[in-house]
């Protein structure tokens, strides 16, 4: 029964998102084109829930020539502000708020060693979840996927909206690129985690 509110709670708050964030989201486009008069989206191939391939969409941070982040675009990182198209892939279903990230083909490669992988590929992906919050962008795909199954272990709504306040908070702090602890009211989280990580 959880899980149908789920899908409820993200299309209301998906489609709460895109209303708010529209106006953001053109001033981010404007920003993106005017720096280097390239596209503004950028599309790319990810693994989804039972294995399933879906485009998921971002805003483009990259110079599409240099391969260089400019100084929009690491604004945009910083604050996570280049995944907010991803509120379409939520509410056309390919993926939910919460959940574990979407793996890219080169991941999947690296994860097929893990036990608890096609675990993993029967959850929705998400926007957010227990891995990126805790976990260093640097970490090992294998531990990041003890993480993600934490998370599907121990599912609830009231995580659900734990874990998308304090993404909320970092993002407003400009901390997701960090390699340090992202938030300090995390400290508890990550500890509870670790006490009771699959293995």
């Amino acid at each position: 029964m959880e899980h149908t509110f789920k899908r409820f709670f993200d299309l209301a708050l998906a489609s709460l998102g895109i209303i708010i964030s529209f106006p953001l989201c053109l001033i981010c486009a404007a920003l993106i084109w005017a720096q280097d008069r390239g596209p503004v989206f950028y599309i790319q191939e990810r693994i989804g829930k039972n294995n399933i391939a879906f485009p998921l969409i971002k805003f483009r941070t990259m110079h599409p020539e240099t391969k260089k982040i400019p100084i929009v675009s690491g604004w945009l990182r910083m604050s996570a502000m280049d995944e907010l198209p991803q509120l379409i892939n939520i509410l056309k279903g390919d993926m939910s708020f919460v959940g574990p990230r979407p793996l890219v083909k080169e991941e999947m490669d690296s994860a097929q060693s893990s036990p608890f992988l096609q675990e993993r590929l029967r959850a929705q992906p998400g926007l957010t979840g227990v891995a990126q919050l805790l976990l260093s962008k640097k970490a090992a795909v294998k531990d990041k996927i003890l993480y993600d199954v934490w998370y599907l272990r121990h599912f609830s709504l009231a995580l659900d909206i734990k874990l998308i306040m304090m993404s909320y908070a970092i993002t407003i702090l400009g901390r997701w690129e960090t390699d340090i602890e992202k938030l300090p009211m995390l400290y508890s989280l990550n500890e509870e985690v670790r006490r009771d990580i699959p293995s």
